[in-house]
């Protein structure tokens, strides 16, 4: 699973996936994980994190803009840094 998150953010940092894409999938991902006996802890750190992406995605879609601001592109940069540590992590 890990791996297919990694590949989500991945998709996204190559432009061939939208913000609201890579929340959906990262939720996704975080529902199986739930099934599993993986770290609770290490759980709870991964949904705070998609949750802030969720919340730049909902807030560039209320915008009803094309393209995110530089803020948003640098927020969600540092989200992806941080989920990516936490995946690597528990590998």
């Amino acid at each position: 699973m890990t791996r297919g998150m990694l590949g989500d953010l991945d998709d996204f940092d190559g432009a061939k996936v939208s913000v609201g894409h890579l929340s959906s999938r990262l939720k996704a991902w975080l529902a199986l994980l739930e099934g599993t006996r993986a770290d609770q802890a290490w759980i709870d750190e991964l949904r705070s994190l998609r949750n802030e992406v969720e919340v730049v995605s909902a807030f560039f879609v209320e915008s009803g803009r094309s393209e995110l601001l530089e803020d948003e592109r640098r927020q969600l940069g540092e989200l992806i840094v941080h989920l990516r540590e936490a995946l690597v992590a528990h590998q």
